[in-house]
Parts: C-alpha cells; structure tokens; sequence
C-alpha cells in the first residue's frame, strides 16, 4: 500500500526521463513500513550517525552537528534525486534505507540501508525493508541499476548484500581518517529484480505475504 502527498515543486525533476512526480510517503508491508524522512525526523536520524555503533561502518565518521543536519536535510529534499526512508516497525523506526544520487538518464542510484536497533539486525525484518524499497526503486521510479559501497570490513553487510541478489562488480580505496580502507562495489538490476521473484516468495510467505 502507498500513501501519496500531493506533488510539491521541489520534487520536479530537471531530466528527460519521465516519471510520476507525486511523493510517496509511505510504503506499507505486513511487517514494516518505510516513511519519506521529514523535519522532524532529522535530529533522531543525526543521533544514530554520530553513534560508534552506526557511523563505524560509513566513510564520513567525524560528528554531525544540528546545523550540518538541517543543512543536509535541505539539500536532499531539495534535489530531487535522493529518498530518504525510516524503517519502522509498530511506529518505532529502528533504521533507515534511501536511494540517493539518482542520475534520471541512465535511471540508477545508490542505495543504502542501516538498522540502528540492535535486537533486529538478525531478522527478516531488513530483508523486508530492502524488498520494499526495491518494489519502489524498480516499479515506482522504474530505475534499472541500483548500486551500493560496502566497506570491506563490514562482513555482515557483505553476506547481506549479496543474499538479497547484488552482485559485486570491483572494489576501490578511500581514505578514512588518514587511513586507507578498501570499499567493495555491488550492483544490481531490474533484470536481477525479476529474476528473482521466485527465490523472494518463499522468505515472503514467512513474513505473511501471499
């Protein structure tokens, strides 16, 4: 289920590429539902970054103050090419997902996912989550190449990544606080999306989906 907002100018696009120009809120699931970030999620959002628990796994690590959040927040709502999303279970958000830095030409982004709450990072709950965000991302947006970094100490985000069907593509180095870390590349397309369906249902059926 999808919940719309009314079509607000800073969604419009500067690109040839189509697309609906209404701003889905909310996507439901049986489990989870991601809810479009607002103003007044922001400072809750900057607490999980500026945790060792979160921001350990992210290139930027330094702290984030209140102006630099607000600063962020207006640029990405802004842009019209990032979508921000709280994961939330039973109205508690326990994490975020979004697709930034859509190029509406070639039709890909960057995706990313965390759960800040601990006692769900071992459940179907983040799986359901990435569906939902896929659905939108492939059959909303109709984007063909979804792509992810992945700090290559992150080994729990490795094997996840490629469970739910991305395929790594290369690695690069970054510097990270004076240190040399290597990032591991993932994409995934439309094409893996559909491939998929049959291999979704059965971990779909467990989370209450016919």
């Amino acid at each position: 289920n999808l919940t719309i907002a009314p079509y607000a100018n800073y969604w419009k696009y500067d690109h040839k590429y189509t697309v609906n120009l209404e701003v889905i809120m909310v996507i439901e699931g049986k489990n989870v539902s991601l809810k479009l970030i607002q103003q007044e999620d922001i400072e809750l959002i900057r607490n999980w970054r500026n945790s060792k628990d979160v921001n350990q796994f992210f290139i930027f690590r330094g702290y984030i103050s209140k102006a630099q959040q607000k600063k962020w927040f207006e640029k990405i709502s802004a842009s019209g090419k990032d979508y921000y999303f709280l994961i939330v279970v039973d109205t508690e958000p326990i994490g975020l997902i979004f697709t930034k830095d859509i190029d509406w030409n070639l039709r890909e982004g960057e995706t990313g996912i965390f759960i800040a709450k601990k006692e769900y990072r071992n459940s179907l709950i983040s799986f359901e989550a990435s569906y939902l965000h896929g659905r939108h991302f492939y059959e909303k947006l109709n984007l063909i190449k979804d792509k992810i970094q992945v700090l290559k100490s992150n080994k729990r985000a490795l094997r996840y990544n490629k469970k739910v069907g991305f395929k790594e593509v290369g690695e690069k180095e970054v510097e990270i606080d004076g240190e040399i870390c290597k990032l591991v590349l993932f994409e995934h397309t439309r094409n893996d999306w559909d491939n998929r369906a049959k291999k979704r249902e059965k971990l779909l059926r467990l989370l209450g989906y016919k």
